[in-house]
């Protein structure tokens, strides 16, 4: 589930949007360059509810410990 302080982020990154929106064009790439950024930034806060509700970094550090044993072997 999104947190309070995670969609208050994503309405930021909206807001940043919109206003990017709002200057005038000075190169042909920036607004695709912009929205490409915000879309990475929007899927970093996105993953974090799903990251959560599946325990991954616990998961992860399970994993590279095993890892590790194998290399010791």
């Amino acid at each position: 589930m999104l947190s309070p302080q995670e969609a208050i982020v994503l309405d930021q990154l909206a807001s940043a949007w919109n206003a990017f929106l709002a200057l005038d064009v000075e190169h042909p790439d920036e607004t695709a360059e912009f929205r490409h950024s915000i879309h990475a930034a929007q899927n970093i806060v996105l993953s974090r509810p799903t990251r959560r509700a599946a325990d991954l970094p616990s998961e992860a550090d399970k994993i590279c410990a095993a890892l590790d044993r194998a290399a010791e072997r």
